[in-house]
């Protein structure tokens, strides 16, 4: 029996430049967040807002980092690149930065046609059911709300968490498609039908931008932080954004606490780096069609991991509906599960093994070896899952 790989040290923490014009554009104009030194708290937070003629908006917990951010509020208008620059000078600072905008990564939903799954088919998802299904294995959808009554999805969540704040309760399209994607039991399959689904609503519906929802930096961390106490073993972030501080902290403190995380590239269409998918510690997924071909709209570059179907997929919406929807959410839904697969085969897995079973048994596309398109090539749940010896370890244990 092949043996999984060797466990390999966690990447080094993330590298954050200032923040660009770029990443600017994709920050909310009045909002800036910060992490304090150790030993500092609501007293000192309160004093920097009074310092800096800024309001105090919300105390946000960290749980697994063991401290809280604060969202401060810009009364008068400023720029804030050059006020986060100041921020960063305070020595009772630890991190401050601009609340990013993140949106989910597809196109807009349409009616689903006849309920053909080739993705199942390229992942070889019967023959890898046939060794794991999920059995156990807790999943977290970071998105909008899934509607926990679609009959494709019956006895599958475990929790839904509301992050938001929101009275409105409705599910979303998005959230409920990745659902859909990893955990359906029915006519339409999930590529893991046994998981248990945490639901963990940070995402709201884009008024500009039709098919498209958006969330930020400090309600991600939140999620993130949500998810992972209580119990995740695999988190889905299908959502794309500019490099973050706070998110890259929180990453990289749930990859040591044993989660595996999952993002889509991006749909830019282009050569560009896009985050979470870039940190070192995330299986960053790109999209392909039926044809094994690169989703015209999905981003580029050496942070690229893998690849799984994303193109016309067919999978569930609200209200006990079926849609199409194409993108790199879609892809990273079914890595997710993938990833599920191999966690029920061997709880004990870290998340750099999950990666290294992931990226090694994959069917290499495009330039020969690793390249920017594809990463390492299309995921193969079943030549993973075969890959995978079974063992009677237990999860790693929290540190």
């Amino acid at each position: 029996m092949t043996q999984s790989p060797q466990p390999t040290d966690a990447p080094p923490p993330p590298m954050m430049p200032p923040p660009g014009s770029d990443d600017l554009a994709e920050a909310l104009p009045d909002e800036v967040l910060i992490l304090l030194h150790p030993g500092l708290g609501q007293t000192a937070a309160d004093a920097i807002a009074r310092d800096y003629a800024m309001g105090l908006a919300e105390t946000i917990p960290l749980t697994i980092l063991g401290t809280e951010a604060y969202r401060l509020l810009i009364v008068q208008t400023r720029p804030i690149g050059p006020l986060v620059d100041l921020l960063n000078l305070d020595p009772r600072i630890q991190i401050a930065q601009p609340n990013y905008r993140y949106r989910t990564m597809q196109t807009q939903p349409a009616p689903a046609g006849p309920l053909r799954q080739y993705a199942l088919e390229r992942l070889q998802a019967e023959q890898a059911n046939r060794i794991a299904r999920g059995q156990g294995v807790r999943v977290a959808v970071i998105d909008t709300r899934i509607d926990a009554s679609h009959p494709a999805l019956a006895g599958r969540l475990a929790g839904v968490i509301d992050v938001m704040g929101l009275a409105e309760r409705d599910p979303g399209q998005h959230g409920t498609a990745l659902a859909g994607i990893i955990a359906a039991d029915g006519r339409l399959r999930g590529i893991a039908p046994q998981v248990q689904l945490l639901s963990v609503q940070a995402f709201t519906p884009d008024p500009k931008q039709a098919g498209s929802s958006t969330s930020s930096s400090d309600k991600i961390a939140r999620a993130i932080d949500v998810a992972v106490d209580q119990g995740a073993r695999v988190l889905n972030l299908s959502f794309a954004g500019p490099s973050d501080p706070i998110v890259g902290r929180m990453v990289r403190r749930s990859y040591e606490r044993g989660a595996v995380i999952v993002a889509a590239v991006g749909n830019d269409g282009q050569e560009k780096t896009r985050f979470p998918a870039a940190f070192a510690e995330v299986i960053a997924v790109t999209a392909t069609d039926a044809r094994d071909r690169l989703y015209t709209q999905a981003n580029r570059g050496s942070f690229v991991g893998v690849a799984a179907p994303g193109v016309d997929i067919v999978t569930t919406g609200p209200g006990g509906t079926f849609q199409s929807l194409s993108g790199t959410s879609m892809a990273a839904a079914y890595v997710s599960g993938v990833a599920a697969l191999l966690l029920e085969r061997n709880p004990g897995l870290t998340p750099a093994e999950v990666r290294a079973l992931i990226e090694g048994s994959a069917q290499d596309l495009g330039a020969p070896g690793r390249d920017s398109e594809f990463g390492s090539g299309r995921v193969d749940a079943f030549r993973a899952v075969s890959r995978n010896g079974q063992t009677s370890q237990k999860p790693p244990a929290a540190k």
